[in-house]
């Protein structure tokens, strides 16, 4: 009998043509691929090991395959790997304990997120529910960075989509971050740069108008009185 013939493999297209990444020029996006990794370092696919400087973006500061971490995911995928939110999970419900006890947030309850974006939206909405202002106007820093959906941009004080949001429409003002060594007007010290910020901002108003001030042309906005 003929030999049964065996499936062949599709052609592996690179990740560069595959695969859209954030924060970069596609046509220049050159990473080197990871496949591993062991506590601080990660292993590529040409065989290098490198060493992770950021704890890949914050996110792995116990090091990267911790035997506990690795046996805590295997135990709870073996028991059960997701369920939706309306229902009731154990170590959702143990972690948020432990957070409110860590936290000394007694009598407190836990919002879980999918992520730093979602979070910032979320609290931006208890905030305006809780103040019952439902419209309310959200103070954030020039040169902060809060997420990339349309409302974060609008948080964000980051150039690189300042284009893309329009904060007023989301109701946010940007300040100037209190950074007294380099003061957006144009002081050398904190004790000096206190009085000349509260000096320059122009009281509250009807109107909706930017102002501008100092050597670095910082935007202060006014929202109307009644907000």
């Amino acid at each position: 009998m003929p030999a049964e013939a065996q499936p062949v493999a599709a052609p592996s297209l690179p990740e560069r043509e595959t695969v859209l990444h954030s924060w970069c020029v596609q046509s220049e996006w050159n990473a080197p691929t990871i496949v591993g990794g062991e506590g601080a370092r990660l292993l590529t696919a040409d065989g290098r090991s490198i060493l992770d400087m950021s704890s890949l973006a914050e996110c792995s500061n116990l090091g990267h395959q911790h035997p506990r971490v690795i046996a805590a995911i295997r135990a709870q995928a073996e028991k059960l790997c997701f369920v939706t939110n309306a229902w009731g999970a154990e170590p959702r419900a143990e972690l948020a304990a432990l957070l409110l006890e860590r936290s000394g947030f007694t009598g407190g309850r836990v919002f879980f997120t999918l992520g730093g974006t979602d979070a910032n939206e979320h609290a931006v909405k208890f905030a305006r529910q809780a103040s019952g202002k439902p419209r309310g106007w959200i103070i954030t820093r020039d040169r902060s960075y809060h997420g990339a959906s349309y409302a974060a941009m609008a948080l964000s004080g980051d150039a690189r989509t300042a284009a893309q949001s329009d904060p007023e429409a989301f109701h946010v003002l940007h300040v100037p971050p209190p950074y007294a060594y380099r003061c957006p007007f144009g002081t050398d010290t904190e004790a000096a740069c206190r009085p000349c910020s509260w000096s320059r901002t122009p009281a509250p108003t009807a109107s909706w108008r930017p102002t501008v001030s100092g050597r670095r042309c910082a935007v202060r906005r006014t929202p109307p009185a009644s907000t």
